[in-house]
């Protein structure tokens, strides 16, 4: 995969990703629908309404935040819709300042992910409040 598009965020867009995070805030996504996601009992875009933007240029985020055991995640989910298309590691940054997260994308985790012929969505998650510690009480 090769080349990448520009992201130009302005007042229309950076209005449009405060209200799917309101709304994502409003109705986080909980673990027992996380569960049937990764078992195959619901697909994502059951749980997405009103949780995905279409950005200028191509770009689809998705935002969730998601109850998880230890506490809530933000999860962002950016692709492109282009074939061959990757979204560049500063637009994802710009998204992720605009969506309110709190650590830099090397402080979260992050993941590609195939989401359709030569197509790959970038994958970043961190707690609510950006610390760790109660995620890793558990890790040995």
């Amino acid at each position: 995969m090769s080349g990448f598009l520009p992201l130009v965020i302005g007042p229309e867009t950076r209005e449009a990703m405060h209200a799917v995070v309101a709304n994502a805030a409003a109705n986080p996504v909980p673990l027992e629908t996380l569960l049937k996601l990764r078992d195959g009992e619901l697909l994502p875009d059951d749980v997405n309404e009103g949780k995905t933007l279409l950005v200028p240029m191509g770009f689809r985020v998705v935002y969730t935040h998601e109850q998880q055991e230890h506490g809530t995640l933000r999860h962002m989910s950016m692709s492109i819709s282009l074939e061959g298309r990757v979204p560049h590691p500063d637009a994802v940054r710009m998204v992720m300042e605009e969506m309110g997260f709190v650590n830099v994308l090397e402080d979260c985790i992050f993941w590609d992910e195939p989401c359709g012929p030569d197509k790959v969505a970038i994958n970043v998650v961190e707690p609510l409040d950006g610390d760790w510690t109660p995620f890793r009480q558990d890790v040995t």
